[in-house]
């Protein structure tokens, strides 16, 4: 009888030592969180040191865990692409930067960036028309890219639309950081017309 009534005590007992665990757990969570974030800023440095000392693999190792630490950073995510891309794995590492700058408070410089990593994409692609579409999302991240709307424009130019390929490179000589490039576009697509 002593162990029967002992039996029917403990799925009570056991219900309020979970019930007092989840309510410690409740109260502790903000420091998980510190601890989370403290760990993902370090994660971040170390991988930004790493970046800068061009160790790109051991970076994207790194920035992917500060990634992991701190999911809604777009600084985290904008580094850990960039590593990506800078270590061979410029699919996925596009694909991070693309997120980063969907990202609410995204740097600045993340535009710009996927910018020259999409032209640079274009560039090596084999495919004229995937070229020319990585072209034209490079100038979407950054409408001031020269070399973007210079790959635009001889893409353009290439499919015989000499017209829209002037126009391009016309507008691309109006950037600050003018490609010499784009000058010769508009002689051959005037030349052509």
């Amino acid at each position: 009888e002593e162990l029967a009534a002992v039996a029917q005590r403990v799925p009570g007992q056991q219900a309020q030592l979970r019930e007092r665990i989840e309510h410690q757990a409740r109260r502790l969570e903000p420091f998980h969180v510190l601890q989370d974030g403290a760990r993902g800023l370090g994660e971040l440095l170390s991988g930004r040191v790493l970046l800068a000392e061009g160790k790109f693999a051991d970076a994207a190792v790194q920035l992917r865990a500060a990634t992991a630490s701190l999911p809604g950073d777009s600084l985290a995510q904008l580094c850990y692409g960039e590593s990506l891309v800078r270590s061979g794995s410029r699919e996925e590492g596009l694909a991070v930067l693309r997120r980063a700058a969907s990202m609410p408070g995204a740097p600045i410089t993340v535009g710009p960036l996927l910018s020259r990593r999409l032209a640079d994409a274009a560039v090596d692609s084999k495919d004229p028309r995937t070229g020319e579409a990585l072209a034209i999302e490079a100038l979407h991240a950054d409408p001031l890219n020269s070399g973007a709307a210079d790959l635009l424009a001889a893409h353009l130019h290439a499919r015989g639309e000499f017209r829209a390929a002037a126009e391009v490179a016309e507008r691309a000589l109006t950037f600050e950081n003018v490609e010499p490039e784009a000058g010769n576009i508009v002689v051959d697509a005037d030349a052509a017309a």
